[in-house]
């Protein structure tokens, strides 16, 4: 549902820095799986409160709404007393709970509730997994934490603007950025100095062929490979708050390396995909730390299943690996490009045979980066 762009969440103004407190709001959950589930807050009126909902930019700069106007339950409608804190819509992807589940939380600090409210994304989510305690414990947060699940009216509301998230808000309001820098507060650096994060253990998610040759090569160079989802969120923490160079695919584990980002790291994201998700990892480094993260764009194109029109989570990008070796070189993340191994023949055919089996014997094609997102994305704010 695209809407009027002048409502966009702006880092710096308007209602993503403020707390609109609603006296008598309903809170209306998702029903069924939906891209655009019908839920969010009503007053005591009835009317929509569009700034309970989530908004996402796009490359375009078009806005959408990612959390359509719920309508006004019918039938019984269960009680809350108190005052309470609206958390928005809590997702079990990693990476849109990083950057919108959480965009609210820096209001906790100075707007004493009762609880926080979630609304889940769909009817059978009926609980907070662990991971997403774990994170709130992490965060300094000790309210109680709801999940609404049924059409339910709050004495009092306190609805915090989304301080964070996708488009030009991934910079993250003054506010958000305070939670953040809170929050690295709380970490205790550890790990390697050095380390490429690695998605050759991603399955079917979509990776880069031959990352196996790049992790070699960036160990030889130093570097620890790193694979988050073998260690705990808090392991990940210390380890990106430790790390003096971050270097790896463009994915979501960037996003929480940039929640504590520190200045003075060298962050270098490898495109895998030729699509502008990416981008808002950079608005993110820029936001936290005042300095854009290396860019590095090498890829040949895209392999992705035949029925797709361009690239996607599931496309795997085909790169330039000597090119790669020139850029990390040129940019001070290794030494010299000279005895950097590139794959042989019979590892890029092994590469494509590992895509093929991972996707199940499906058809796929190959589509060429002929105009580079980088380039297309080139002075968009």
């Amino acid at each position: 549902m695209f809407v009027d762009e002048s409502f966009e969440p702006s880092p710096d103004h308007g209602w993503s820095r403020e707390v609109r407190p609603v006296e008598g709001a309903t809170i209306i959950p998702p029903t069924n799986m939906l891209a655009f589930p019908t839920c969010g807050v009503l007053d005591s009126s009835g009317t929509d409160l569009p700034e309970a909902a989530i908004y996402r930019s796009s490359a375009e700069g078009r806005l959408r709404r990612m959390m359509l106007p719920p309508k006004p339950a019918q039938g019984p409608v269960a009680r809350l007393s108190g005052t309470h804190l609206w958390g928005g819509q809590i997702f079990n992807h990693f990476g849109h709970f990083l950057t919108e589940s959480i965009s609210r939380l820096w209001a906790v600090a100075d707007h004493p509730a009762d609880s926080i409210v979630f609304v889940g994304r769909h009817k059978e989510m009926t609980d907070l997994q662990q991971w997403h305690r774990n994170f709130l414990t992490m965060a300094g947060i000790d309210l109680p934490v709801r999940l609404i699940t049924e059409p339910t009216q709050v004495e009092r509301l306190l609805v915090p603007g989304q301080g964070f998230g996708l488009g030009p808000i991934a910079r993250g309001t003054p506010e958000f950025r305070a939670f953040g820098h809170r929050l690295a507060e709380q970490i205790e650096p550890k790990g390697d100095d050095r380390i490429y994060i690695s998605r050759t253990r991603q399955g079917k998610k979509g990776r880069a062929l031959n990352e196996v040759q790049i992790e070699d090569n960036m160990r030889r160079n130093g570097y620890g490979i790193y694979y988050p989802e073998r260690h705990s969120l808090a392991e990940q923490l210390a380890q990106y708050r430790k790390a003096s160079h971050i270097v790896g695919l463009d994915s979501s584990a960037f996003h929480l390396a940039g929640l504590i980002a520190r200045p003075g790291q060298k962050i270098a994201i490898i495109l895998r995909r030729n699509m502008s998700a990416y981008y808002n990892i950079q608005r993110q480094f820029e936001g936290m730390t005042g300095t854009s993260p290396d860019i590095l764009n090498v890829l040949e194109g895209d392999w992705m299943p035949e029925k797709h029109k361009g690239a996607s989570r599931l496309s795997w990008g085909q790169l330039d690996h000597a090119a790669l070796a020139r850029l990390l070189a040129e940019r001070g993340y290794i030494d010299s490009a000279d005895d950097w191994h590139l794959p042989t023949e019979t590892q890029k055919e092994g590469a494509l045979q590992g895509l093929a089996k991972h996707m199940g014997g499906a058809a796929m094609k190959f589509v060429p980066a002929d105009t580079p997102i980088d380039q297309q994305m080139a002075g968009r704010h």
